[in-house]
């Protein structure tokens, strides 16, 4: 599941740097490393890519300073579904 190997990249992530990425940062400083963070140890992902679900569309990344998620809004790109169109959400 790629959402799933996204989360694991934010755990890794977090234990190199001691903190989650920000939401202003977003999942880009997995690629890239962002300046002032000595313990980077990335990329923790290989492209830009891999940051997107099956669809195409970026992953939704949230963070709240002792969690996160990764989620997808499915094939409809929209809240809620089922089948496809449901939606898909890693902690």
């Amino acid at each position: 599941m790629q959402a799933q190997s996204v989360a694991n990249a934010v755990e890794l992530f977090q234990g190199d740097n001691g903190r989650l990425p920000t939401e202003e940062e977003g999942l880009g400083v997995l690629v890239t490393r962002p300046a002032g963070l000595d313990g980077w140890t990335g990329p923790y992902i290989r492209t830009q890519a891999q940051l997107k679900d099956s669809w195409g569309r970026p992953f939704i990344y949230r963070q709240d300073g002792s969690g996160f998620t990764i989620s997808s809004l499915g094939a409809d790109g929209k809240p809620g579904g089922e089948g496809a169109d449901r939606d898909i959400s890693v902690q």
